[in-house]
């Protein structure tokens, strides 16, 4: 799935970028304990725009806007989450400072400030790009600009663009910046051949997606449309309990 990006015009999901740079522990750990948004943290969403400016034809940046109305419940739910994870993660910061589970919940706890936001759109501003503020997520916003030609690649760690028929540029959790190191992996539909083992009477093998997952790009293309699938696409229902 790897290929050159010079001839690509990239739709940017900020809020993703922006969790992913926020997901180191001291970093997160300063936003629960109420403190700014290090300046590593605006470094690191500063230093991923720049390449892809400098190795993509066009970048287009878009954040989230106000939230759906339909998902209010859910936006809700996620609030109570990272209000339940941010006390934990105090709590749990003045007992052991090094345990991996408070790094976990430093992770669930970090949440994009306003201030935050507006410094990352000050920086987009700074290299010369033109931001968008989404009506609402940033996902439908992308996904109008791929289907009308505005983009040709979406860089994203949602498999919600993927579904919908956009071509990936992936932020893989584990490694958020690994497009940086110059291998970029670009997944799109036309990846998700028809090898794969079925179980009967019919429906695909989730077992065996998991297992291969990350081994091949047809594998990790069926996978993360069968996971859309189960957890909900933003236009669909999720399965009970699965999801954040």
């Amino acid at each position: 799935p790897t290929r050159g990006l010079a001839d690509e015009v990239v739709g940017l999901d900020m809020s993703v970028l922006i969790h992913a740079a926020l997901a180191a522990p001291d970093d997160a750990l300063e936003l629960v304990l109420g403190n700014p948004a290090p300046a590593a943290a605006l470094a690191r969403v500063r230093n991923a725009v720049d390449w892809l400016t400098a190795h993509c034809k066009g970048v287009v940046c878009v954040f989230d806007g106000a939230p759906r109305p339909e998902k209010r419940a859910e936006e809700a739910q996620r609030k109570q989450r990272r209000e339940d994870a941010t006390r934990k993660a105090r709590d749990a910061y003045r007992k052991i400072k090094n345990d991996p589970a408070l790094r976990q919940l430093l992770r669930e706890a970090a949440s994009i400030t306003p201030e935050f936001k507006r410094e990352c759109v000050y920086t987009v501003v700074e290299l010369g790009l033109r931001p968008i503020m989404a009506p609402f997520e940033a996902d439908g916003q992308l996904a109008w600009l791929y289907k009308r030609g505005h983009a040709s690649l979406i860089v994203t760690n949602d498999g919600d663009l993927l579904a919908l028929g956009c071509r990936v540029l992936r932020i893989e959790p584990a490694r958020p910046f690994m497009f940086m190191d110059g291998a970029p992996r670009v997944y799109d539909l036309g990846l998700a051949v028809a090898r794969m083992p079925a179980t009967q009477p019919v429906g695909p093998d989730l077992t065996w997606l998991l297992g291969n997952y990350g081994k091949d790009a047809a594998s990790t293309v069926q996978l993360l449309l069968v996971w859309a699938a189960l957890l909900g696409c933003d236009v669909n229902h999720r399965s009970d309990g699965k999801g954040k």
